[in-house]
């Protein structure tokens, strides 16, 4: 039995979608999960060629470490997908919410990576060292943080191993909280940085259009 696919908000889609349908197909429940499978199957298709892509794109340059943080990434987000890799005693409610954080956490991951491409675009534009160097400084910045999110997946999910190897799911499962809660204040303090550091090359454009 699969874990309910959380990445990109698919539940989110799914449940919305799932309550329209069965509106709209008056209690066909067959007919009502079969088109709700393939919707999800559709947007799963869109989000992992967007993926492929940004690997593709990341891998351009001469710095191989962002693609090697989206390939560890997209690896953990399968690991975590494996309903066999989580501790059968562990509730489906507990499954769901580690699952969103797991989730979050991701897709803040992937948006810096994004973000941080941006940045390498926008240096390999600047004429001096003293334009380029801030950028490549602040895109530094990133993806240590990017690494250090990647670390704290990973500790979350072999503390979930460390479970499974025990009997009591439940006994552990603070510790994992607070893993993934560690790993989404880090994704929180990189999207704010990211905030500020585009507000100011907003700045910098509107004062040298």
């Amino acid at each position: 039995m699969g874990i309910p696919v959380l990445f990109g908000g698919l539940v989110g889609m799914a449940i919305g979608a799932g309550n329209m349908l069965t509106r709209i197909l008056a209690g066909d429940e067959a007919a009502a999960k079969s088109v709700l499978e393939e919707l999800e199957d559709e947007v799963k298709r869109k989000r992992e060629a967007h993926l492929d892509n940004l690997y593709k794109r990341l891998s351009q340059d001469d710095d191989p470490r962002d693609e090697n943080f989206l390939k560890d990434l997209r690896e953990m987000a399968n690991a975590f997908r494996d309903r066999s890799l989580w501790p059968d005693t562990m509730s489906t409610h507990t499954v769901i919410d580690i699952m969103a954080g797991v989730d979050e956490l991701f897709e803040g991951c992937v948006n810096s990576l994004e973000r941080g491409l941006v940045m390498v675009e926008m240096a390999n534009k600047m004429g001096t060292d003293e334009a380029r160097q801030p950028i490549l400084e602040e895109r530094e910045r990133v993806l240590k943080e990017v690494a250090a999110s990647l670390e704290q997946l990973t500790k979350v999910f072999t503390g979930m191993q460390a479970l499974r190897a025990t009997a009591g799911a439940d006994e552990g499962m603070q510790s994992i909280r607070d893993e993934l809660n560690r790993s989404l204040e880090i994704a929180a303090r990189v999207e704010e940085r990211m905030s500020q550091w585009s507000a100011g090359q907003h700045d910098l454009d509107l004062e040298n259009p």
